[in-house]
């Protein structure tokens, strides 16, 4: 990740710039790539970082994001221990609107965990990185990620996707 400062609108602006292990140069891999990026595009949401542009730089594919000066949840945890129970109200009821907003969608997230989601004072938050996400369209999961890709995360993902990742839906992101 990048941090981006577009000299004509005088703004900051993340950028993420896949690297050469995601992008091996293939027309599905970019294919998928920009599947994902339109996903993201439909997401409006104040508690999800907003996606602005996707593209190629050189050969390699880019997300351009909203920039947003906070630090993760692990960060803060691992800094300040844990959250008061006002604070995890907070939050809480952010990221589930958060959630709930994506699902609205038909997108799952599918990676939550305390390291996708920023926070900034005064209660500030967003969800980060869709990039494991799925789209549900119809009744049809169409997953993004690579045959045979590890994309288990510990402790928050749901146990029986372990055995059976196309089980995924909304309430993967609910349990994590």
């Amino acid at each position: 990740m990048y941090l981006y400062e577009h000299k004509l609108l005088k703004m900051d602006f993340a950028v993420k710039i896949f690297a050469p292990a995601f992008y091996q140069g293939g027309e599905k891999e970019l294919e998928r790539f920009f599947q994902e990026a339109k996903m993201l595009f439909a997401l409006d949401h104040p508690s999800i970082i907003k996606v602005y542009d996707a593209g190629l730089l050189g050969s390699r594919p880019f997300i351009r994001m909203e920039y947003f000066n906070g630090r993760n949840l692990n960060e803060i945890l691992i800094e300040h221990g844990v959250l008061t129970p006002q604070e995890a109200l907070v939050m809480m009821k952010n990221l589930a609107s958060a959630i709930s907003h994506a699902h609205s969608k038909g997108i799952i997230h599918r990676d939550l965990k305390p390291s996708n989601v920023m926070a900034a004072a005064p209660n500030q938050f967003r969800v980060i990185d869709f990039g494991l996400g799925l789209l549900v369209e119809n009744e049809l999961h169409t997953r993004f990620t690579k045959t045979g890709e590890g994309t288990i995360s510990g402790y928050y993902f749901a146990p029986e996707l372990v055995e059976n990742p196309k089980l995924v839906d909304r309430r993967s992101d609910i349990y994590s």
